[in-house]
């Protein structure tokens, strides 16, 4: 049976580096934090002193599923102890329960030490046991003259946090690859409120990622020094939790740098991956909402060519569109925009059947569900990772099988097809009937209906003019317009339709809304034309939108149940897609149907 460490905390809390102290659990307690999180407070004593500490999140399942108990006997394998205002707290990040304490046992040696002083290493980072270890020389530094951010020379051994690791009661020092970057962007909110930042997401040797975003100062310090495919060391940034809206990272906290923060270049290291990806499944993309950041990783399929076009705004455009599915028996339309367009229309090469993944593009509602990469986005042609090489392997034995995919996005070719049989379409009343939309993910349906009504006020919103962000847009005292989403200000802004439309069919009525592409099939002209016409030509604006009633459409819908905040169901249809009847193409599904009850 192990024995308690006597005096073991009380040597801790001096900053003493003890191997593999034994303690005793006293008590534990579940606290919530400021955000709602669970975390555990526990006493632990070593015979002679009593110390509270505090246990990483990692180690909450232990708690729950009851492998951690008080009376325990626990060896202490990684931890750190930290300073919080006048007292000092231990944080238990690894510990192994070694048996059950025995109050009747005197007979408890001391372990060894492997410290004579209060050594704190550097940066708080974690320390490693299991063999005896000494003092680490002091990391001599070159220091860049002058107030402010800093990058420095670093020389010596360090000891890492891995990210996964990481919490707010801890300091910390991690080494990580840069996996992708943004460009700068600036705002200036008055004289008193100016500023310019970027952001960049980094990988560790254990497959922890992280979001960093560096302001002012430390966007002159580091944007320069920091690249795509680096290891770097970083340290003195805050640990906040994540705006999940902007970042795919799977990490409950991003870190923001400052004036104070240190950055230092490191040899590559092997042990990091090249590649970090998270990816989702295509067919789960449908439930999510637009402007959400997601990792994604599919064959290619399609490969359109390299567009050069100058857009609404006057701004030079390059673009290439790939369609791909995966596993999920699901395809979807991503759009690759800039120079990189080029570089993966090159190292695709026209071919098809092969992996591409992509790392922080966002999800559109252009088109049905469709994917854009913006300049932090980064595109790996197939990757050397295993999720790769198996979706390649699954292709190429034919796990596709006839290609009856579900296709989320509706301008491309694999999604459009053809139309369906009459039979296989639905009237508006059997969407209730069927009881679509009413799982946890959406459904898809086609009609053919008309137009009975489209709602002529708040017929569009105003959208960043910058291709792929559909973000809305305010406009500011100075003319300019501001992108809450981006911090990003523009001297124009571009209409987007949100028409509420009714549709009708013999069975009823189904209020539905139709989005830019969509809309723009059914009043047969774009949003910013509409404001001109509205501002100048009433008239002919009011004959527009009673021109589109009574026509019929093949439309394509998205049915999702969704609840109120009166606790009210209702069923959300929106337009993917509108198609003008092709009347003899109509007249040959209705005869094949008519043939099918002889």
């Amino acid at each position: 049976m192990a024995a308690i460490t006597r005096g073991a905390l009380e040597q801790i809390l001096k900053g003493v580096t003890l191997n593999l102290p034994v303690v005793a659990v006293q008590n534990i307690t579940s606290i919530k934090t400021s955000n709602g999180d669970e975390r555990y407070k526990i006493t632990l004593t070593d015979g002679t002193t009593e110390s509270s500490a505090m246990l990483a999140t990692q180690l909450n399942s232990m708690v729950a599923s009851q492998k951690l108990q008080v009376d325990d006997l626990v060896v202490l394998q990684k931890y750190i102890c930290n300073e919080v205002g006048s007292r000092k707290v231990i944080i238990v990040l690894q510990l192994e329960v070694v048996g059950k304490s025995n109050p009747g046992n005197q007979q408890v040696p001391l372990q060894p030490v492997h410290s004579t002083s209060a050594v704190k290493q550097p940066m708080g980072a974690v320390r490693q046991y299991g063999a005896p270890q000494m003092q680490q020389p002091k990391p001599q530094q070159q220091v860049f003259s002058g107030k402010g951010p800093v990058a420095r020379q670093q020389h010596g051994s360090i000891n890492y946090m891995p990210i996964k690791t990481m919490n707010p009661y801890s300091k910390w020092i991690i080494k990580a690859r840069c996996s992708s970057k943004s460009d700068i962007r600036t705002w200036d909110k008055g004289p008193t409120n100016q500023g310019k930042l970027f952001s960049c997401e980094v990988a560790d040797e254990n497959g922890g990622e992280i979001r960093m975003t560096f302001f002012r100062e430390a966007v002159d310090t580091f944007y320069p020094m920091i690249q795509v495919g680096g290891v770097y060391s970083f340290a003195n940034g805050k640990l906040k939790m994540a705006n999940k809206q902007f970042s795919a990272v799977d990490c409950d906290y991003e870190i923001t740098f400052g004036n104070d923060a240190e950055i230092v270049p490191l040899d590559d290291d092997h042990s990091i991956s090249t590649v970090s990806l998270q990816p989702v499944n295509i067919h789960d993309i449908a439930s999510k909402p637009p402007n959400v950041s997601i990792d994604v990783l599919g064959i290619v399929t399609e490969v359109g060519p390299v567009s050069d076009f100058t857009s609404k705004a006057g701004k030079p455009l390059t673009k290439v569109e790939i369609v791909m599915l995966d596993k999920s028996e699901a395809s979807i339309r991503a759009t690759v925009w800039g120079e990189r367009a080029r570089e993966v229309n090159n190292e695709i090469g026209g071919r098809t059947g092969i992996a591409i993944g992509l790392k922080g593009c966002r999800i559109s509602d252009w088109g049905g569900r469709t994917l854009n990469t913006s300049n932090g986005s980064v595109i790996h042609v197939q990757p050397n990772i295993p999720q790769a090489v198996e979706l390649e392997r699954w292709f190429n034995e034919g796990g596709a099988g006839n290609g009856n995919f579900v296709a989320l996005s509706s301008s491309s070719n694999i999604a459009k097809g053809d139309p369906k049989k009459v039979h296989e379409r639905f009237t508006l009343a059997s969407l209730t009937d069927c009881k679509l939309g009413e799982g946890e993910k959406p459904d898809y349906a086609e009609v053919q209906a008309s137009i009975a009504f489209v709602k002529s006020d708040k017929l569009w919103y105003f959208a960043a003019p910058e291709e792929g962000n559909n973000k809305k847009v305010t406009q500011v005292a100075d003319g300019q317009w501001h992108c809450e989403g981006n911090n990003a200000f523009y001297a124009t802004k571009e209409n987007r339709y949100i028409a509420s439309v009714t549709l009708a069919d013999f069975t009823g009525q189904m209020w539905t809304t139709a989005f830019n592409e969509s809309a723009i099939q059914i009043l047969g002209h774009d949003a910013n034309e509409m404001e001109s016409w509205m501002e100048t030509d009433e008239a002919k604006f009011k004959s527009i939108i009673a021109d589109s009633t009574f026509k019929p459409f093949v439309f394509k819908l998205r049915i999702k149940d969704e609840r109120g905040s009166d606790g009210t169901v209702r069923k959300k249809a929106t337009i993917v897609s509108a198609t003008p009847i092709d009347y003899l193409n109509e007249s040959k599904l209705l005869l094949e149907a008519i043939a099918r009850f002889d």
